[in-house]
């Protein structure tokens, strides 16, 4: 009966014996959720900042990496770029140890054992699409000056017609 005493004692100690149970646990896991959060973003910003300061952006600049990720939509410079590269690598880092803590261990082993044999992969397609980027520009810009310079009508469409064909087989 819903209106019993008994029941609602049995409940209510029910109740607090699940919460001092699982409390410690989701309190550890959002303490490692705050510290990673920290920790990303001093990371983030010490990441940046040394980054800048060895000179990565001129460089970038000087070797039009900085004009072939603005090609590929990325705003960001380069620095910045692997330093936000850096806080998400941390932050999930920490985000596994807090299901970690919360005794998932099973899901965190499959999660970890996931991301690390997705990730190699990762860094692999982008290495490969920066650089295919990078040489579909350089190929798209040569042919608009070729066509240019023979007076060739419609040189500069024909020039970003093939960078974009490139991108294309690049992305595929």
């Amino acid at each position: 009966m819903p209106w019993d005493q008994a029941f609602w004692t049995e409940t209510i100690n029910e109740i607090q014996s699940s919460l001092s149970t699982w409390l410690p646990a989701i309190l550890g896991a959002l303490l490692l959720l705050l510290v990673g959060w920290l920790v990303a973003r001093i990371s983030q910003a010490v990441v940046a900042r040394l980054l800048r300061r060895l000179g990565l952006d001129r460089l970038a600049d000087r070797t039009g990496i900085a004009r072939g990720l603005t090609t590929i939509g990325v705003q960001s410079t380069l620095s910045y770029l692997l330093a936000r590269i850096t806080y998400w690598l941390i932050l999930i880092f920490f985000i596994l140890l807090a299901l970690g803590a919360l005794g998932l261990t099973d899901v965190v082993t499959s999660a970890l054992n996931s991301f690390f044999a997705f990730l190699p992969r990762l860094v692999a397609s982008m290495v490969i699409f920066l650089v295919g980027a990078f040489i579909a520009r350089i190929v798209g810009d040569a042919i608009t000056a070729v066509t240019a310079q023979s007076n060739i009508p419609s040189g500069r469409v024909l020039g970003q017609a093939v960078r974009y064909s490139l991108l294309l087989v690049v992305v595929i």
